[in-house]
């Protein structure tokens, strides 16, 4: 007499039933939204939208494993640029007015014209024009933002951040090179930009009516 086994069961992943649970909803929605009215649809995505926030909010432990990962990858980011400052750049070869690396997104000019459609008026500002530079290096970025900046007569506050101390004294130094009036204030901020705490770095409202922009350049400049 033989028997009929069941065959053992496979190793599931954690994240099965999250992603079996998201996919679900999902098909059920869609082939409600078939059937009813618009005015209707809106109402159910409304209540099913907090079911599907939950279903795809990733487990407790993933959310522990990613901060822990982000940790010590920063850790090892900022141990690494300690030995090489990157890029690789020495003030000597800084010129008063004339930087050593042309870095042409970051420039009065660009900023009003990817930005602003070419419509800002720095001037109508009433303040300094102010820029983030996040993870700024060694300050190719920032030098020619000080740098651009005071060539204009454009008031501008520009703040320095990057997790390399040895980074950023080489900015400094570079910055130092172009002999800046006070109508442009350059500040240095060490650490990761992650752990920057609202207001921290100064304030960061743009005045009513000028759209908030944000400049993708190597220095990776936020302008506001």
């Amino acid at each position: 007499q033989s028997s009929t086994q069941r065959p053992p069961l496979a190793a599931t992943p954690m994240t099965t039933t999250t992603t079996t649970t998201a996919a679900t909803t999902a098909a059920t929605a869609a082939s409600l939204a078939r059937l009813l009215a618009p005015c209707e649809l809106r109402l159910l995505l409304l209540l099913l939208l907090p079911c599907l926030v939950r279903a795809l909010e990733a487990p407790a432990w993933v959310k522990e494993l990613r901060a822990a990962n982000c940790a010590r990858a920063t850790e090892d980011v900022s141990e690494m640029y300690e030995d090489l400052p990157y890029p690789p750049r020495d003030p000597a070869d800084e010129v008063p007015g004339q930087p050593f690396a042309v870095d042409a997104p970051s420039t009065p000019a660009a900023i009003s014209h990817y930005l602003h459609a070419g419509n800002l008026d720095f001037s109508a500002l009433g303040r300094p024009f102010r820029v983030l530079v996040a993870g700024g290096g060694t300050g190719d970025a920032t030098v020619m933002l000080a740098v651009s900046f005071h060539m204009a007569q454009i008031p501008a506050e520009i703040v320095h951040v990057d997790l390399s101390a040895a980074s950023i004294a080489v900015a400094r130094r570079r910055v130092e090179a172009h002999n800046l009036s006070g109508d442009v204030k350059v500040t240095f901020h060490h650490g990761s930009f992650l752990d920057v705490r609202p207001g921290q770095l100064g304030r960061r409202r743009a005045p009513p009516g000028l759209p908030r922009g944000r400049s993708q350049g190597p220095g990776g400049a936020a302008a506001a």
